[in-house]
């Protein structure tokens, strides 16, 4: 499945084959989640990071018939999936 990712400025549209959570180089007390050098969103805590990163496995998931259990943001149409970085 192809998957997208608007950013939270919502001024990059990314497609990603993996994201991973690491600690904000600018200040460490907020986490990104990114794909490779690009930052798909900031969030103050890992736990609110790791949410995010859930509701992405949600979509996934869900793409593959099984049960999304979040609130995610999202659009599934034929093997395409777009999802769309919360602000907090």
């Amino acid at each position: 499945m192809e998957l997208w990712i608007r950013n939270q400025n919502k001024q990059e549209l990314v497609q990603v084959d993996c994201v991973c959570i690491e600690i904000n180089e600018y200040d460490t007390q907020q986490y990104d989640i990114v794909q490779g050098c690009i930052t798909l969103g900031t969030y103050k805590t890992k736990e609110r990071a790791l949410e995010v990163l859930d509701e992405i496995e949600g979509l996934l998931l869900l793409k593959q018939g099984l049960k999304l259990t979040t609130n995610a943001i999202y659009s599934v149409d034929n093997g395409l999936a777009i999802y769309e970085m919360p602000k907090d």
